[in-house]
């Protein structure tokens, strides 16, 4: 199963690495298998792949790679903040649209796990 995480980053010190980091591992723990798509991470990919073009990228290119990333996932994790964050409110849109499960509850995610994998 592949868990995509979905919260604030703009405006949060360091773009609210350890709220992913923390959601990562909180899955990690309590999951198996799974596979989880960090957009924190992902930016550094992005940022990558613009600087060997010379150029920086956009709040749009980051975004771009993220639906990318989403559009591949089985359910997308809710972070704390999600309500208020422009980024999250259009990745959750997206998941509903696509019919991608949503939930901020680790339980929910295991309970879906043992569905997906029954």
């Amino acid at each position: 199963m592949t868990v995509y995480l979905s919260g604030p980053m703009t405006g949060l010190k360091d773009n609210g690495k350890e709220n992913f980091a923390k959601a990562e591992e909180t899955i990690r723990l309590n999951l198996k298998p799974v596979r989880v798509i960090n957009p924190w991470k992902l930016t550094k990919e992005v940022d990558e792949h613009f600087a060997k073009q010379k150029r920086k990228p956009t709040y749009d290119d980051y975004l771009r790679y993220d639906i990318q990333k989403l559009t591949q996932c089985d359910v997308v994790f809710a972070l704390p903040g999600h309500q208020k964050s422009n980024g999250a409110k259009i990745e959750l849109q997206i998941a509903s649209l696509l019919h991608i499960p949503v939930t901020d509850k680790i339980e929910v995610l295991q309970a879906y796990t043992k569905l997906k994998y029954a």
